[in-house]
């Protein structure tokens, strides 16, 4: 990054445990010698294994934030991660419809925290598909991520699903398989034209589970890096994914 006014602009949830959200994408963007531009959708008062208590930032307060990002400063990719409730991804996607021609952007479909707390309702969901996730280069959604966005038939393989939705919205798809259960863990990235490459990597033995928050916020945040460069979506990705994996490695334990 040459150019000082050059960043890339963070929308989501602030984790006060420091583990996620906005304060792991700022976290990640520094690794990689960038500045992040923050929106703030909700506060969160949060313990490494909990969520206590959401508190949604006002709409003209994110809106104002999202402004001044794009008037202070050279905005070359946008990550987004926990973004609350349909009002919320409403003006974001009527703000991106007016700021964004052309910039890449990686949306993480944050719906549930790793605790289990539910962090988009319904409508949010519905209102992300149909106005917001059409901006996206890029939709990074989990396993179980994948289901609710996909829907249908549940005999469907994830696989199709991944293909499905990158011809519905018009992106790439990575869909992390962490949540697979399986020894080796296979992440797949699947273009808007149907390509399909596989990332396959041994599931680390973390001694503390903890240590694991975060990790999407990590990967989407690195990916945007990536593309913020001028790297290709798979260039992107993988390096991403490389990154993220030697970040785990210290922890892992057997």
């Amino acid at each position: 990054m040459n150019d000082p006014r050059s960043a890339i602009l963070l929308v989501g949830g602030s984790d006060s445990s420091g583990l996620a959200g906005v304060q792991a994408d700022l976290a990640t963007l520094r690794t990689f010698g960038w500045r992040g531009c923050t929106a703030i959708t909700a506060l969160t008062a949060q313990t490494p294994d909990s969520i206590i208590r959401i508190e949604p930032a006002s709409l003209d307060q994110m809106e104002a934030e999202v402004r001044a990002a794009f008037v202070g400063s050279k905005i070359l990719a946008i990550k987004t991660g926990m973004l609350f409730d349909a009002d919320h991804v409403r003006i974001l996607a009527r703000l991106f419809s007016e700021l964004v021609d052309g910039i890449p952007f990686v949306l993480d479909p944050v719906i549930r925290s790793t605790s289990g707390r539910l962090l988009l309702d319904a409508q949010g969901i519905a209102i992300l598909k149909q106005e917001l996730a059409g901006f996206a280069t890029l939709i990074t959604p989990n396993i179980p991520e994948l289901q609710i966005l996909a829907g249908g038939n549940g005999n469907t393989s994830f696989e199709a699903k991944a293909l499905a939705l990158a011809e519905s919205f018009e992106c790439s798809i990575l869909l992390k398989g962490g949540h697979a259960g399986t020894a080796i863990l296979e992440d797949l990235l699947v273009s808007k034209e149907g390509h399909i490459h596989s990332f396959r990597h041994n599931r680390l033995k973390i001694e503390n589970p903890v240590l694991l928050r975060g990790t999407g916020c990590r990967l989407g945040s690195a990916i945007a890096v990536g593309l913020a460069e001028g790297l290709s979506t798979l260039q992107a990705t993988t390096r991403a994914i490389d990154w993220l994996q030697k970040e785990l490695s210290p922890i892992h334990k057997g």
